[in-house]
């Protein structure tokens, strides 16, 4: 009996030990409204092809919030919003391939999984074409 009692014991202990991991992994939609709750707005005005946000020399830097860094276009002075997007991580001095962003969705789009608290970045944006004086604007969640 204590033999059987102390395998059932064991079973249990390394069920919970495996579980653990799974339970502290927030729920998706609750962890992704509470990210996106916290982005920053961002805007410029397009005076070349690349626009970087907050700015070419300013930067970002993650926090426990999102584990993502995570981008949206919610205004343009423009008709369509059809650019590439990446992120720069300054300290690493590289930037991720550029991800297609396309105003028609008007969603939220992850441009980098899986980032490091206190990763200091900026989003650089490209036009397939020039948008001289075109301004928009948006959000980053990190």
């Amino acid at each position: 009996m204590i033999g059987k009692l102390g395998k059932k014991s064991s079973v249990a202990l390394l069920g919970a030990l495996l579980a653990l991991p799974l339970g502290l992994l927030p729920a998706t939609p609750a962890y992704a409204a509470a990210c996106y709750d916290g982005g920053t707005i961002w805007y410029t005005t397009a005076d070349s092809t690349n626009s970087f946000v907050p700015s070419a020399s300013g930067e970002y830097k993650t926090s426990p919030r999102c584990g993502d860094i995570n981008f949206t276009v919610r205004q343009s002075s423009g008709t369509d919003f059809h650019a590439l997007v990446r992120v720069c991580f300054v300290a690493a001095k590289y930037c991720n391939s550029w991800k297609v962003y396309d105003w028609n969705d008007h969603g939220w789009m992850v441009i980098a999984s899986d980032v490091l608290d206190n990763t200091t970045f900026r989003v650089e944006i490209q036009s397939p074409e020039p948008m001289h004086g075109t301004r928009y604007g948006g959000f980053v969640a990190y």
